[in-house]
């Protein structure tokens, strides 16, 4: 039902969308319409310089590849600074109460930090790039002579950095949302391992609740939006190198 909603709402923007785009794309009125989407998302995690700051989101004309790379690499120490504390904090102490009002705050934030990671994933292969308050749309990135294109490896290095981060978080996240069931942090990641590698469950399960429900499904969406980017990446780096 709520995945409907949701599919049908996305359509209908889409459609409206088209309908009022004055200029043809090449790559079709739909990418031109998901371009603009990406572009408003990085817009708003640019927007204000706490949300940029908390997000690690980056103006693209202030990245280089030195910078990604350490916010790739920051984003997974805070994920894993998180999980360490979070797992501390219900192990020694009675704060049963507190986690209890804030495990949604930690949660909120956390997506955020997934999207702010599929968004940077996304920018680059659909050419979106924000100056101030207005949208460019670049050239297809290997067109493009001012976009550093990353060398295989570092793309794969990335790719791993990025696929711990995705692990921890929603770990921490099964942590928040299931503690009758998973009840340490090491069944919570194994659960999100399981998950994002389509396994199976066994003695642990989602059960029948709604809100775990919704957060595997999130989890098998970002998880797969990271595979196909960082496939097409280290594909697109691959073919460049070709070329060359």
């Amino acid at each position: 039902m709520t995945l409907a909603i949701f599919c049908f709402l996305f359509a209908i923007v889409m459609i409206v969308q088209i309908n009022h785009t004055k200029e043809d794309n090449p790559n079709g009125l739909s990418i031109a319409v998901f371009q603009k989407i990406i572009g408003f998302i990085d817009f708003v995690l640019c927007r204000f310089e706490v949300i940029s700051f908390v997000s690690f989101s980056i103006n693209p004309e202030k990245s280089n590849p030195k910078k990604i790379e350490k916010i790739v690499w920051s984003r997974l120490c805070i994920v894993s600074v998180i999980s360490l504390v979070y797992e501390l904090l219900l192990h020694f102490f009675d704060v049963s109460s507190f986690v209890f009002h804030m495990r949604f705050v930690l949660c909120a934030y956390l997506m955020l930090l997934q999207i702010s990671m599929v968004n940077s994933l996304l920018k680059p292969l659909f050419g979106v790039k924000r100056i101030g308050n207005t949208l460019e749309l670049d050239k297809p990135l290997s067109q493009s002579k001012n976009v550093k294109i990353p060398t295989p490896k570092r793309s794969l290095l990335l790719a791993f950095v990025n696929l711990f981060e995705i692990i921890l978080t929603w770990g921490i996240i099964y942590r928040s949302i299931m503690p009758c069931t998973i009840d340490n942090a090491d069944k919570a990641n194994y659960f999100s391992i399981v998950t994002i590698t389509t396994l199976g469950y066994g003695e642990i399960n989602g059960g029948n609740q709604t809100l775990v429900q919704v957060a595997i499904s999130m989890n098998m969406i970002i998880f797969v939006l990271f595979s196909i980017c960082h496939i097409t990446t280290i594909l697109g780096t691959l073919t460049n190198k070709a070329d060359d």
